[in-house]
C-alpha cells in the first residue's frame, strides 16, 4: 500500500511541476528594459563629455530611474494578472 501511495505522490508532484513549467515562463523583459535604460543613461553622460558639453548629469538618471520603476511595476502587475487567470481553482 505504501508503494502505491508513494507512486501516486510522485505522479502528482511531476504533474504539478509540468503544469508550473508551462505556466510560469519568465521572459526577462525587465532585465532587457533596465539594461537599455542603463545604456541610454551612460551614453547620455559619455557623449556630452566627449563633445565638451557640460550640464548636471544627475537629471538624466532622475528621469531614467523612475521610468524603469514604472515599467517594472506595470510589467509585474500585468504578469500577476496573467498568472492568476491560468491558476487552477482548488
Amino acid at each position: 500500500m505504501d508503494g502505491n501511495r508513494a507512486l501516486e505522490d510522485i505522479r502528482f508532484i511531476r504533474k504539478v511541476i509540468e503544469e508550473t513549467k508551462r505556466e510560469v515562463v519568465y521572459n526577462g523583459k525587465d532585465y532587457i528594459f533596465w539594461g537599455a535604460l542603463v545604456i541610454v543613461g551612460m551614453l547620455a553622460m559619455y557623449i556630452p563629455i566627449k563633445l565638451h558639453i557640460y550640464f548636471n548629469y544627475f537629471y538624466v538618471w532622475v528621469v531614467l530611474i523612475p521610468a524603469g520603476w514604472l515599467y517594472s511595476f506595470y510589467n509585474k502587475r500585468k504578469t500577476k494578472r496573467v498568472f492568476r487567470k491560468h491558476t487552477p481553482e482548488n
